[in-house]
């Protein structure tokens, strides 16, 4: 869930990357979908570790975040959600 929203993004409207209106920020507003689908397929986690940040936009929700994920059967996956990258290097992700 590697993807780039700009500037001009964030200020449209006065909601995007805001805590009240848009609920949270990566995860929450553009990679829900992805994170829904292994635990679809791969069932209830038996533990998570994750990291968040707000590294490149100036919003008050996270633009960026990072998991690794243990499932009950043993199964292992990454999650990676994030809406800073430069769309130049979207083509070699």
């Amino acid at each position: 869930m590697k993807y780039y929203r700009s500037e001009e993004y964030y200020r449209e409207g006065g909601w995007h990357g805001t805590m009240a209106m848009d609920g949270g920020g990566a995860l929450m507003n553009q990679g829900i979908h992805g994170i829904g689908l292994p635990l679809y397929l791969m069932g209830d986690p038996k533990s998570v570790s994750a990291y968040v940040g707000t590294l490149v936009h100036p919003i008050e929700v996270e633009d960026t975040a990072v998991a690794c994920v243990e499932f009950q059967s043993g199964a292992l996956a990454t999650i990676i959600g994030t809406t800073s990258l430069n769309p130049s290097s979207l083509r070699e992700c």
